[in-house]
């Protein structure tokens, strides 16, 4: 039985399983909390059968998100004897982009719709005059303070990253041009819109149930 001990709210969708994930919402940095990806996060602890764990971590700034962040995944990671992954939803996969360099190696890793750069991303949808580009463009400023925006260090870890074809909040083209940065990232383009970063979707948990089966080796003792 996982103990929570930190002051931070989350939730479990449980599976009775020896491997777990930290999936990470979106809400443009600013919005959100442990309750918000509920119905994905089911999906994906039934489907894959892994225990799925929500957070509400601070929305404040960066600084803290991360600390959050970090705090709770190094508790499952010792509770689950490493066995632990991590999925990175919309914004929320640009905090879990950031944290790689600074965790002890997940067992997998899936960036779902993820905003890869934050300014890149306000750049082009105001370019295109997205209806939503100004709420963005608000939220973000409020979250990081000010411009320039951090960007993610590239890492040498291999992770997923999902993309859907209709996506007008991360547009597809953002994250297969980002994406280059990171030369062991595998992209996986669907359809759908940027829906499928926090409603359940069987493309998507299919995708996370292979990159399970696949790192499970290190977790003795597991099935999936």
């Amino acid at each position: 039985m996982f103990s929570n001990s930190l002051a931070i709210k989350s939730k479990l969708f449980s599976a009775d399983s020896t491997i777990a994930a930290l999936l990470i919402h979106g809400g443009c940095f600013t919005e959100g909390d442990e309750t918000w990806n509920s119905d994905q996060a089911r999906a994906i602890s039934s489907k894959c059968n892994i225990d799925i764990f929500t957070i509400d971590f601070s929305k404040q700034s960066f600084i803290k998100s991360k600390k959050d962040i970090f705090a709770f995944f190094m508790k499952l990671y010792a509770e689950y004897k490493g066995c632990v992954g991590l999925i990175g939803c919309s914004s929320g996969g640009f905090l879990v982009l950031s944290l790689l360099g600074e965790i002890n190696h997940p067992l997998f890793v899936t960036l779902i719709c993820p905003v890869m750069d934050p300014e890149k991303r306000e750049d082009l949808l105001l370019k295109m005059n997205s209806k939503q580009a100004a709420k963005i463009h608000k939220q973000q400023l409020q979250y990081f303070k000010k411009r320039p925006y951090p960007t993610a260090k590239t890492s040498e870890m291999a992770f997923d990253i999902i993309a859907a074809k209709e996506d007008d909040n991360v547009p597809l083209s953002l994250i297969e041009s980002e994406t280059t940065r990171f030369p062991n990232a595998t992209l996986h383009i669907i359809e759908g819109t940027h829906a499928v970063s926090y409603k359940p979707n069987d493309t998507v948990t299919d995708m996370i149930r292979q990159s399970v089966k696949s790192a499970k080796l290190s977790c003795k003792g597991t099935t999936v």
